[in-house]
């Protein structure tokens, strides 16, 4: 049955659980549970805890069974790795970015702005007010 369902294009990053998740992308590779629990020094058992969501893998059991699976851990978590940034550098481009906005005049700062803003809302599936006095872009 989870079979059918992946083949009727259920996207994977569409199951919320990390046991389902494991389990169709087995069956999707005809592995058995044993056979997954082989290749990642496991017993069938934990393999059917972890699919069941009885238990929860390590990491680092994560990562073989994803290896096996052909995929990354990040995935089966719902983390994609381009996602999981680390926070410490994001706060130190935003700063060289602030910086750089510093140095600009303040109509040139004010279209950044606007423009960040606007993309935000954009990527948050929101409008944006229209323009007022205070953010309206330099010659506009």
């Amino acid at each position: 049955m989870i079979c059918n369902i992946f083949s009727r294009g259920l996207k994977l990053q569409h199951l919320r659980d990390l046991g389902l998740k494991i389990k169709v992308l087995r069956e999707e590779h005809r592995l058995s549970q044993a056979a997954l629990g082989r290749y990642c020094n496991l017993s069938q058992k934990e393999i059917s805890h972890y699919e069941r969501s009885y238990r929860k893998p390590s990491i680092e059991v994560l990562s073989r069974i994803a290896e096996k699976l052909g995929t990354t851990a990040g995935d089966l978590m719902g983390t994609p790795e381009k996602r999981t940034a680390d926070p410490e550098l994001s706060k130190v481009i935003i700063w060289k970015i602030v910086e750089r906005l510093e140095q600009l005049d303040q109509d040139a700062q004010k279209d950044v702005l606007r423009y960040v803003e606007r993309k935000l809302a954009a990527l948050q599936g929101r409008e944006f007010p229209p323009h007022s006095p205070d953010t309206a872009p330099a010659g506009g």
